[in-house]
């Protein structure tokens, strides 16, 4: 697994303590908040934000699977959703996609360990499109099928970084 956190050198063999320590350091604001860890067929799990509002998204080899984990509740305070500013722009997200960063990093844990898609959201929400989400916009990892390893994590203001093997 290779773990890419912004602002930082990649991590080729990622261990669940890296995935830990590096979900951990994540803010909303400076220069780490974001990360993605891949696999060596190229799909990948990702998080923006940091502390208390996380929104965690998959995206698989298959064109066009793309995911982002939803709650079984939506929060009470934002029964409308509510936006995620962070180093790469703006995220809408509806009240029950947020995360606080531990359960961000149970959600790496399990994509580490070899869960497709991860078990402890109650459901992946498809995110490929933005047909039915208003001023939606959506992280876009973009794994790439070719000999070695390659993943992008882009959004709606461009490129936001690159991990290769």
């Amino acid at each position: 697994m290779h773990l890419q956190v912004e602002g930082r050198s990649m991590i080729l063999r990622a261990t669940e303590e890296d995935v830990l320590h590096a979900l951990a350091s994540l803010r909303r604001y400076g220069s780490s908040s974001y990360a993605v860890l891949a696999d060596a067929a190229g799909s990948c799990i990702q998080v923006a934000g940091g502390g208390q509002t996380c929104a965690v998204e998959i995206k698989g080899i298959a064109p066009g699977y793309h995911r982002r984990a939803h709650k079984a509740k939506r929060h009470l305070s934002y029964p409308h959703g509510t936006r995620l500013a962070f180093g790469a722009g703006v995220l809408e997200l509806f009240s029950d996609e947020w995360f606080t960063v531990d359960e961000a990093a149970t959600l790496f844990l399990e994509f580490h360990r070899g869960e497709w898609p991860p078990t402890s959201a109650a459901g992946w929400r498809d995110v490929s499109g933005a047909r039915n989400r208003p001023r939606y916009q959506r992280l876009s990892v973009d794994p790439v099928r070719s000999p070695g390893y390659s993943c992008a994590a882009t959004s709606r203001t461009g490129q936001i970084f690159s991990a290769h093997a």
